[in-house]
């Protein structure tokens, strides 16, 4: 499976129009005392693509851990420290692009949960 084809499966597509991202998860899930920077401009939405992945933007650690909990079946609020852990600590460095920290977790994640 290419890379895009993953990417665009963890997105949702119907017909030719992705769907938007609904955001579930807000600032207030995540590990309490985090060092994140916040901006009142929300830029992140849509679909992932190859822009530079900061992992210390919260905006945009949010955007990433919603998108990848859309596409997991049985993601509950307690799985997201879990998933903030791994993309703060785990993440290799090389990793750049929002579509490969999505492919990365993807690989990389060992929930027992079942994608949709």
């Amino acid at each position: 499976m290419s890379e895009r084809h993953q990417v665009t499966r963890l997105c949702g597509q119907y017909g030719n129009n992705r769907l938007p991202l609904t955001m579930h998860l807000s600032k207030e899930h995540l590990s309490p005392g985090n060092n994140y920077s916040w901006t009142d401009e929300f830029v992140f939405d849509g679909t992932p693509s190859r822009r530079l992945f900061d992992r210390r933007n919260g905006n945009q650690l949010l955007f990433i851990i919603n998108l990848y909990a859309s596409e997991v079946k049985g993601f509950s609020e307690t799985d997201v420290s879990r998933i903030e852990k791994m993309l703060i600590n785990q993440l290799p460095e090389e990793i750049k692009s929002e579509i490969s920290v999505l492919k990365w977790l993807q690989e990389n994640e060992t929930l027992s949960i079942q994608k949709i």
